[in-house]
């Protein structure tokens, strides 16, 4: 495919070195015979400065574009005195493994998690906040609007909304921090997995703030496709409870198509203030014509400590029942 897709006369080294100058991430797989692979004449393939592998990772190391090697089968990360001087900086690289078997999803689970918090930084250190929408009013209280500012990751339906599931790198399974994926979310918001008190089984979410700035917020959520419930009534509904809120606390959901936002409604008009006990609260609305995504989750304003559990994201169908999404 490269061969095909380079134009005749052209110096191909510096064609892929262009290609891999655009990217933001490669990723180098490294197999069990990685270091043995040798062309037709007996020599290896990685020490052939012509090799197309050799030059996309060398020319992305070049660049300081993260190179993350990744370990199949049962490969190991490879030494400094067995790569090439092109290559020597990728013996440097933290390497990510997946593995085959039991453990698969597991790591690619971590694998996709470190990525994101990669990209999160790398966004970060740019100042992408300059570009982010303002979400809290002066009043420090998020206005009705949330602004996706880069693409967040999503799930296939809701998952894991009683936090029972697995914990990947400190989030739960399914959901994450907003930070970077709404407008003005603070990273600086402790967000945990802790047991659910007062006698109820299973885990919960907590997430708590202390000192934050005037118009700081925090924001877990979840994002799954919506586009075949379009013209149905849709429902979420969690239990909530709060302590010491300085300000206020509340669910979101907000419907978006492929290119604005077709529905939002964060309890704005409604919050929770101060201590309360654990309560149910819900938002309801009708899917919009052109719906695309459905993003959910709970929000936190300020300084003070906010629980949820028990997510449910429910559908109407045409006898007027109740079913999950």
């Amino acid at each position: 495919m490269d061969v095909d897709s380079i134009p005749f006369g052209v110096d191909f080294r510096t064609y892929l070195g262009d290609w891999v100058g655009k990217c933001d991430l490669l990723l180098a797989v490294v197999g069990d015979r990685w270091l043995e692979v040798h062309d037709a004449d007996g020599n290896p393939r990685l020490r052939d400065p012509a090799d197309f592998i050799t030059i996309e990772i060398s020319a992305a190391l070049q660049r300081a574009i993260p190179v993350i090697p990744l370990l199949v089968g049962k490969a190991a990360m490879p030494k400094l005195s067995q790569l090439p001087p092109t290559l020597s900086q990728l013996a440097y690289r933290n390497a990510a493994e997946v593995r085959s078997g039991r453990d698969f999803h597991t790591h690619m689970d971590r694998l996709i998690r470190g990525i994101e918090q990669l990209f999160q930084s790398q966004l970060a250190s740019r100042e992408l906040s300059e570009r982010q929408a303002a979400v809290v009013s002066h009043d420090v209280q998020p206005t009705k609007a949330i602004y996706v500012v880069v693409e967040p990751p999503a799930v296939a339906n809701p998952t894991n909304l009683g936090f029972d599931d697995n914990v990947i790198d400190g989030t739960p399974r399914g959901w994450f921090d907003s930070f970077l994926y709404v407008g003005g979310v603070s990273r600086k918001y402790d967000i945990s997995v802790v047991p659910r008190e007062s006698g109820a089984m299973g885990q919960c979410v907590r997430m708590r703030r202390s000192k934050a700035e005037r118009k700081e917020f925090g924001s877990l959520m979840q994002r799954c496709p919506i586009h075949n419930q379009v013209g149905n009534r849709i429902r979420l509904t969690a239990d909530l409870r709060t302590e010491g809120l300085e300000s206020w606390a509340g669910l979101w959901l907000r419907i978006d198509g492929s290119s604005t936002h077709l529905f939002f409604e964060n309890m704005h008009d409604r919050p929770i203030k101060g201590t309360t006990p654990w309560t149910r609260y819900a938002i309801e609305t009708v899917v919009p014509a052109g719906s695309e995504w459905l993003n959910y989750g709970c929000l936190l304003a300020s300084n003070g400590s906010l629980w949820a559990d028990d997510f449910e994201v429910s559908v109407q169908n045409h006898r007027g029942e109740w079913q999950a999404l």
